[in-house]
């Protein structure tokens, strides 16, 4: 199977499973994830009308950005550094990635002197693993309020990653749509009359039917589409 076949099958699979559970497919965006793939592949997707790409690291990016069209919509999906937060402003049309106030703060200040609206997602932990990065949920609820007054910041939404699974059994399926329910059950708890507080950014390979499912409104996609 090529790369077009694989993409393909993919966007044919977002559809079903939304139309399934009574979702319209037009409210879920796939962002593919090009880490360490080519500029040609990248190319090669955009012509096949894929326009929102997402990269963990800043330099690889930077070098994909400077060779591929305009029209791309990035998307930072990888842990971001403070130390990076320079590179990161104005280059991507939304950071998912966003896991502590302190980061936002220093989003929010760059913004500012660069006369920028930056849109991010404030990323959770929803697994309970230490090796995830992310706000906890007491976390989030108890610095929201300091998170929306932030200049130059539009708080879009929400993103997870969940429990990896080993095999896809029953119980690894529900604890990974746990994580899901959690924080579709978060954002509902936290949009209040915010307009702009509508995205899930959760979903991977593995387990965007069970996103689907549970709300998510962007889908983080590679291994199934390049054949990893």
């Amino acid at each position: 199977m090529n790369l077009q076949e694989r993409v393909l099958r993919v966007q044919e699979e977002i559809t079903a499973t939304a139309l399934r559970v009574g979702r319209d497919p037009a409210t879920i965006k796939l962002v593919v994830v090009t880490k360490k793939q080519s500029i040609q592949d990248i190319k090669t997707l955009f012509d096949l009308g894929i326009r929102d790409f997402g990269e963990s690291r800043i330099q690889e990016a930077e070098e994909k950005q400077c060779s591929l069209p305009p029209e791309i919509s990035w998307h930072m999906i990888g842990h971001l550094q403070s130390n990076k937060v320079s590179k990161a402003v104005g280059a991507y049309s939304l950071i998912h990635s966003v896991d502590s106030l302190e980061l936002a703060r220093k989003i929010s200040q760059k913004s500012q002197e660069r006369g920028l609206i930056t849109d991010i997602l404030l990323e959770v932990n929803t697994s309970g693993e230490e090796a995830k990065h992310g706000l906890t949920v007491d976390a989030i609820r108890d610095q929201f309020s300091h998170f929306i007054a932030l200049p130059a910041l539009r708080i879009r939404g929400l993103m997870t990653m969940a429990a990896m699974m080993a095999t896809g059994t029953f119980e690894e399926q529900e604890r990974v749509r746990a994580s899901f329910r959690l924080l579709a059950t978060l954002k509902r708890e936290l949009q209040g009359s915010l307009q702009d507080f509508t995205e899930l950014s959760m979903g991977m390979s593995q387990d965007f039917p069970l996103a689907i499912e549970e709300g998510a409104t962007l889908l983080r996609v590679g291994s199934r589409i390049f054949g990893l």
